[in-house]
């Protein structure tokens, strides 16, 4: 019986004020499907690429091994639909692409996470957090490493905090006290 979608915890558009707190989510290290998210905050059941509405949920202190995606969030374009949400002190590992996937959100926190891959085998294109279309985001003191594991010699690029945005004044972005090491 073959699985073609995993992952730890969903939540679907409507989903406010929620916790994801002390979970243990472990998924295959060695898939490459983008069907395979440890938390999601997607608009329908399995897409992590569907816009919805999420607002002031908590997402904390969990482990995530393994999967494509470690968390993500998508919200709505041009719309505060993904709305004061906190990613804090999680240990996401060995995601095949991105650690934290963040798309249309507005007033994001992520704050002290530990992101990494130290064992993954794939080689691919390395995002410890990736933000796209972002406003007013907070992003600090989190830890990003080991984005190749025991592939020393990847050519692949890697990206420790990657944002795609243009943001307005009274809606800048916060980035400041992150740590990138061991970065072979």
């Amino acid at each position: 019986f073959p699985v073609t979608i995993g992952g730890g915890v969903e939540l679907n558009s409507g989903s406010n004020y929620n916790t994801v707190k002390n979970c243990r989510i472990f998924m295959d290290d060695s898939v490459s499907s983008t069907q395979y998210v440890g938390i999601m905050l997607g608009g329908s059941a399995g897409s992590y690429s569907s816009s919805g509405e999420y607002k002031y949920n908590t997402i904390t202190n969990n482990i995530i091994n393994g999967g494509y995606f470690g968390i993500t969030i998508y919200g709505t374009s041009g719309s505060p639909t993904a709305l004061g949400n906190i990613i804090s002190k999680n240990r996401i590992s060995n995601s095949y692409v991105y650690g934290i996937y963040n798309v249309y959100p507005d007033s994001t926190q992520i704050i002290g996470n530990d992101i990494s891959r130290p064992v993954n085998k794939l080689t691919s294109t390395f995002y410890g957090i990736y933000n796209s279309s972002v406003t007013r985001a907070r992003i600090e003191a989190n830890k990003v490493h080991n984005a190749f594991g025991p592939n020393t010699t990847s050519t692949s690029t890697a990206y420790g905090i990657y944002v795609s945005s243009s943001t307005t004044v009274g809606n800048e972005n916060y980035i400041n006290t992150n740590l990138y090491r061991d970065w072979e």
